[in-house]
């Protein structure tokens, strides 16, 4: 019985024996495999990554270190670059990623413009301490750049310190100014139109000069011809404006040639007219026809000199009446206004400094001066605009 045993046990131990070789032979080739894909996929990742690094190293990019910190186990950060050449080409981005990540409190820019109030020493201080943070913000942003090694004198942060009674005053002061400036140009026009009025009536009624039996052309002097003696005698009592006296002069005379071919043609028209006529009869012809036609001529421009008389008064009148010294309660309301535009202006440059703390930007100094002073900027627009996304 042990001799048959030993044969059937032997032979077991053979097919063991092969089948181990076997299954060695194919773990081996499988570990092989599955080795070779791995350094395949960790190759092309590289490949990745470095090219991805050398388009970052070549252009301009930004990104939210958020979401680069939150990104999935084996993606490369370089996926989550947004690439830029210049400054304004990034803008809209930006703009748009401060209202996806709820930094642009919407509730709060309404309330301010809407709400109704904004008015009293309880608005100022709101406003004057919302500017303050934001000038510590700047100066903590500079201290933090300049340790990350910036250059203290290339970064522009247009944040500038200021007292909110001092802008108010300047601003009301400037209104005024703008007030007094418009009623004197309009007393300016006004005192013009009556000058030409007057002077427009009494050529009206000055008489006419009677042509002679030769019915030569008579000579008269255009209003321009007064303008340039009044010219001349502001001249000779300024002897710096000689140039503008020849130009006068030199107008006055070629209108001066121009009425004479004028009023020589319209005397040949008349007495072309009046035909064969006896002479005493033509002399009447031309005197009537000339006399008529200078009076019309005269109405009509007395109607434009009382027209422009009427439109100087009209606006001296409305200056006086609607933009003449603030009353209190205009100053009030100009006041407001100015808190409302500066409180919704200092609310997005808070906005702005948050942005910073989410993101980084790659590019030289100069291009992201330029960046976040459009940033700013953008807050200066109708809180219309800044509550809505430009998406």
């Amino acid at each position: 019985m042990d001799k048959l045993l030993e044969p059937v046990l032997g032979a077991l131990l053979v097919v063991v024996f092969i089948y181990l070789m076997i299954w060695t032979v194919k773990f081996f080739g499988f570990s092989v495999e599955r080795s070779r894909v791995r350094r395949l996929k960790r190759a092309r990742e590289k490949m990745d990554s470095i090219k991805l690094r050398t388009i970052g190293c070549s252009k301009n990019y930004w990104y939210n270190k958020q979401d680069v910190e939150d990104r999935p186990e084996g993606r490369p950060m370089e996926s989550y670059y947004h690439y830029f050449d210049k400054a304004e080409d990034c803008l809209k981005d930006l703009i748009i990623e401060m209202y996806d990540c709820g930094l642009v409190r919407t509730e709060m820019l309404e309330a301010i413009a809407y709400s109704g109030g904004m008015v009293g020493n309880e608005a100022k201080s709101y406003v004057q301490n919302l500017h303050d943070e934001n000038v510590v913000a700047a100066k903590e942003e500079k201290e933090a750049l300049v340790k990350a090694g910036a250059d203290k004198s290339t970064i522009q942060i247009p944040v500038v310190d200021w007292d909110l009674e001092d802008i108010l005053e300047e601003q009301l002061a400037e209104a005024a100014r703008r007030e007094r400036q418009e009623a004197l140009e309009a007393q300016k026009a006004l005192d013009e139109a009556e000058r030409i009025l007057n002077k427009r009536n009494q050529d009206l009624f000055m008489p006419m000069p009677m042509p002679v039996r030769e019915v030569k052309p008579i000579r008269k002097k255009s209003d321009s011809h007064k303008t340039a003696e009044l010219g001349r005698a502001r001249l000779e009592a300024d002897k710096r404006n000689r140039l503008l006296k020849e130009k006068i002069e030199e107008e006055a005379r070629e209108e001066d040639a121009a009425f004479d071919a004028e009023y020589a043609e319209a005397i040949e028209e008349q007495k072309a007219i009046a035909g064969q006529e006896p002479e005493e009869k033509v002399d009447e012809v031309v005197e009537a026809a000339l006399s008529e036609e200078t009076h019309d001529l005269a109405e009509n421009v007395l109607h434009e000199a009382e027209n422009e008389l009427h439109e100087a008064e009209e606006e001296k009148h409305h200056l006086n009446e609607e933009l003449g010294p603030m009353s209190k309660e205009e100053k009030e309301a100009y006041e407001k206004d100015i808190l409302i535009r500066t409180a919704v202006y200092e609310s997005w440059v808070s906005y702005v400094f948050r942005l910073y703390e989410m993101i980084n930007i790659n590019a030289n100094e100069e291009i992201r001066n330029e960046i976040r002073i459009a940033l700013m900027e953008y807050g200066h627009q109708d809180v219309e605009v800044l509550l809505h996304s430009p998406e």
